[in-house]
């Protein structure tokens, strides 16, 4: 087992849009001063239902 290639391990990066929509989650997160590690399901629904909203609502206006 130790002797196995690594490809198999590798991540691929995220793409720009996937780190543009976790900045997003983000301020979602602090404008609603909710602790993403440390919220209940409801918070963590809440702020991914508005962000996955929001951000998407901004990406086909533009």
């Amino acid at each position: 087992m130790m002797n196995e290639p690594m490809e198999k391990s590798w991540v691929v990066p995220l793409e720009q849009e996937d780190l543009e929509y976790f900045a997003y989650f983000r301020s979602v997160c602090k404008r609603y001063n909710i602790n993403p590690s440390k919220a209940t399901r409801l918070e963590y629904d809440f702020v991914m239902r508005v962000a996955e909203s929001e951000f998407y609502l901004q990406k086909a206006a533009t």
